[in-house]
């Protein structure tokens, strides 16, 4: 195989010497296939059943092992591999008390109780006997395809809790979990460490306090009365002088005043760590509140592997085997449970670690549902170790990625050493479609799920309903509303028709690629209200990007920086918001032009040059639907330049204009981080201001809540595109049918654009901005040299059995039916895939709009 695809280089490159190309220019027609509908079933093994029968053509979620034992049997089903961006794992809630369970100290808030639940946990079965070696195991929740940020120090071989009954029994035993008198029906003397009886609470529970220095205690000294009746104090931290990170201290503990006396200079929190009496000491354990997903095979049978370990450890378990639907409001709304078999999909960079377990993040349905912060005297840092919190935030913000990396390896440290929760493994599967579906694009660490994929593929020439792509997804959408869905399967219908401000590049999926934002360039600014350099970003919008009308797809305005400021300022005032996260560090936007905007950001992070560019919505559509005109105005008004006015009560979404004695006024900003809630209504006028001032904004006043925007019937008053389809029907729990939109900015891509690689070309002096006087850069993506030799490299290749290693299965070089085999559809790349590129050799394509043309 090796030195045919030698030969097929030479003949190819003997062909380009005699041709000459010059670049084609195409022009718009979006999307290759003009109709979309994507099909709601309830489970992975019905959406493989309708993919078999030829109703689907692709299937939105990772085969099981038995469905691709069937799929290499099956010529009409073409495969791709991909080791996912995610991660299985038992998510562990480490609160004091659940409400099932009011005042009784939680097992899952003991370190050893979490630790034995790790002991009982075989990766090694999970991966080879559950997922049939479909899975790649993890021991952080780290991405595999980011394997320089992984902290090897915890993981496999030195991994610390390694499966191991006996010492899980050993552990629990020294955590004062002992064995009670009530026999254990489960008891099996051939596991070890089996318990003959059922185990008891401990004589102790473990607590905190963290009062806050010159606000909850005043000192020198600073002597704290522990906020519950305490029998001894286990640890005492805080940051000292001109420290960052919380230290052991020393203290005296006063047993008849229950008194702590510390030896602490630094204005900052204390963390108390202290035992108090069980109110269940000896008492047989309650029932633990365990959640496995019943719509995800894996995830149940790796929830009945430890939920059947635990109850041989004599630890009684109350198992409830559910859907999504109904493992989302207990955990995530209600943390009402002590163990959930989680699943996330992870982002190229770990910064999701921060979002997933900073304590700050625990409230009713955020993301973290693990890990919570001291209760009293107020909301405090991590119950599990406040350097967590510490360690997470400094990857978030972080000035430059070294950074990022040795606060995450510090991070995973804790949180394995500490048990946060129990990370097993990532899918590492197949994706399937049908054999006459060509163009595929299986991006790394996602699979076929992407915009590429759309923009590219077609159907071959006898297909059923040629014109139209039919997606299954494993089950129906939690609801269709772009501010508040958080599940992946929600996206796989959004991610059509919203987009977002930036890309990355689907075979290499560090490497940042425009997409709405042609161009943006990283600055600082100096914030006037405590003098801190901080972050800015200049961003540039394409000038050819459009809002279309659902159902009927016309050209409603174009998409301005102006939608930018509305979207970002209409999502921070809703922090519960899924998204909520790219917005919350915006400290005020200025808008250049009506393509060019600055966002100044209240931190300092490398991470926030991607930050505040999605979710996007368009203003004056969703300004009529959500907002109400509001004046406010102050006769005489007199600010100096630094003052701000505050308008209390409102949620400002965007400020549209300010006049002071009839003149136009521009000198302000709205600042949204500085009112102490979420609303971006701080007015600080950076001039000073002297007459009768009027300013006019629009005040946020609907609720956008519901299965859709606004409504839990009505999507259609919310639906406007600007992505690469227009949403024709959504009916709840069948489907959801999409054509293409017509104005979407991207032209439909020349047949042999392979690597999607872009090429970034010159800046557009026409388009300064204050920071980057030479303007945006352009570029454009070229089928070039690079998307031969993808083809060149697969030659030989395919997916229609088990795909081989050598050459390796790409299915983006599946571009053209093979018109030698019997059927003709792909599932092979061979000289007719080569030749659509050879004809396409030169053209460019994704050119932004320019000044000058």
């Amino acid at each position: 195989m090796k030195s045919r695809n030698i030969y097929l280089t030479a003949i190819i490159a003997s062909m380009m010497l005699l041709m000459t190309f010059a670049p084609i220019k195409l022009a718009n027609a979006q999307v290759r296939t003009g109709d979309l509908r994507i099909h709601y079933y309830s489970s992975p093994e019905v959406a493989y059943g309708n993919l078999e029968a030829g109703v689907i053509d692709l299937m939105f979620w990772p085969l099981s092992a038995e469905q691709y034992a069937a799929a290499i049997e099956n010529p009409d089903i073409v495969l791709a591999p991909v080791v996912e961006n995610g991660m299985m794992e038992f998510d562990l809630n480490s609160n004091e008390t659940i409400a099932t369970y009011p005042g009784v100290n939680s097992p899952m808030s003991y370190f050893e109780f979490r630790a034995a639940l790790a002991l009982l946990t075989d990766k090694p079965y999970i991966v080879e006997g559950i997922c049939g070696g479909f899975a790649a195991r993890m021991d952080v929740p780290i991405v595999k395809s980011a394997p320089t940020w992984i902290n090897t120090s915890v993981v496999y071989p030195n991994y610390p809790w390694e499966y191991d009954p006996a010492a899980a029994a050993d552990l629990l035993d020294s955590a004062g979990f002992l064995q009670g008198a009530t026999s254990n029906p489960d008891y099996d003397p051939e596991f070890p460490g089996s318990a003959e009886y059922m185990r008891t609470y401990p004589d102790y529970a473990i607590v905190h306090d963290s009062p806050h220095v010159s606000v909850d205690v005043t000192g020198p000294s600073y002597v704290w009365t522990l906020m519950l009746p305490a029998i001894e104090v286990r640890k005492v931290m805080g940051v000292p002088v001109d420290g960052y990170y919380y230290t052991d201290l020393a203290y005296t503990f006063d047993a008849n005043t229950i008194t702590v006396d510390v030896e602490l200079t630094e204005c900052t929190y204390i963390w108390i760590e202290y035992a108090i009496e069980h109110p269940k000491a000896g008492q047989n354990l309650d029932n633990i509140i365990f959640y496995a997903r019943s719509d995800h095979l894996p995830r149940l049978n790796m929830g009945i592997h430890l939920r059947d370990n635990m109850a041989k450890m004599g630890i009684p378990v109350t198992f409830n085997a559910l859907p999504a639907g109904g493992c989302y409001p207990p955990v995530m709304a209600d943390r009402d449970y002590h163990i959930y078999t989680g699943g996330w999909r992870l982002g190229r960079f770990p910064t999701s670690m921060f979002f997933l377990y900073n304590s700050f993040w625990w409230f009713p349905w955020g993301p973290n549902y693990c890990n919570p912060p001291i209760p009293r005297p107020g909301p405090g840092p991590s119950v599990i170790d406040p350097n967590l919190d510490i360690y997470l935030r400094d990857i978030y913000y972080a000035p430059d990625i070294p950074t990022a990396m040795k606060n995450a390896k510090l991070a995973q440290g804790l949180h394995v050493l500490k048990v946060v929760n129990i990370p097993t493994h990532c899918a590492k599967s197949y994706f399937a479609w049908r054999n006459w579906l060509l163009g595929v694009v299986n991006m790394d660490a996602y699979g076929p799920e992407n915009g590429y994929t759309f923009m590219n593929a077609y159907k071959a020439s006898g297909a059923p309903e040629q014109g139209v792509i039919r997606v299954g997804t494993n089950q129906p959408p939690t609801s269709h509303n772009i501010l508040f869905s958080s599940w992946v399967y929600d996206y796989s219908q959004l991610d059509r028709y919203w987009e977002g401000g930036q890309a990355v590049n689907p075979y290499d999926i560090v490497r940042d690629q425009p997409w709405i934002v042609q161009d943006w360039g990283v600055g600082s600014w100096v914030d006037p209200d405590d003098g801190l350099t901080k972050t800015k970003v200049t961003f540039w919008l394409r000038q050819d990007v459009s809002w279309a009308a659902p159902v009927t797809g016309d050209y409603i305005r174009p998409f301005t920086a102006h939608d930018v400021m509305f979207s970002d300022m209409f999502y921070f005032f809703f922090d519960d918001g899924w998204n909520w996260d790219n917005v919350m560090d915006i400290d005020h936007i200025n808008i250049i032009d009506d393509y060019c905007y600055e966002i100044y950001f209240v931190d300092e992070s490398y991470w926030l040059q991607y930050s505040s560019n999605y979710p996007y919505l368009p203003k004056n559509e969703w300004g009529e639907l959500f907002c109400t005109p509001a004046t406010y105005s102050e006769p005489g008004a007199i600010y100096a330049a630094g003052e701000s006015l505050y308008l209390l009560g409102d949620g400002v979404a965007q400020v549209e204009s300010i006049t002071v004695g009839g003149e136009v006024f521009t000198d302000y900003w709205v600042r949204f981080n500085s009112t102490g809630v979420y609303s971006a209504n701080r007015i600080y006028f950076t001039a000073p201001v002297s007459g009768d001032l009027v300013i006019n904004y629009l005040n946020i006043t609907g609720d956008p809540h519901g299965y859709f925007p606004g409504s839990d019937t009505e999507w259609i008053p919310s639906s406007y595109s600007c992505g690469q389809y227009i949403p024709v029907d959504i009916t709840k729990d069948t489907w959801a049918v999409f054509k293409r939109n017509d104005y979407f900015f991207l032209e439909t891509p020349p047949l042999g654009e392979v690597d999607w690689y872009w090429w970034w070309g010159d800046r557009d002096a026409n388009r300064p901005a204050p920071d980057f006087p030479d303007g945006p850069r352009t570029g454009c993506f070229i089928v070039d040299i690079y998307d031969v030799t993808f083809a060149c490299m697969s030659y030989g290749s395919t997916g229609y059995l088990e795909p081989t290693t050598i050459p390796p299965w790409t299915p983006g070089a599946d571009l053209a039916p093979s018109n030698t085999a019997t059927v003709p559809y792909g599932g092979e790349v061979d000289i007719y895939d080569v030749s659509s590129i050879l004809i396409s050799y030169g053209t460019e394509f994704g050119h932004p709009p320019t000044e000058t043309g």
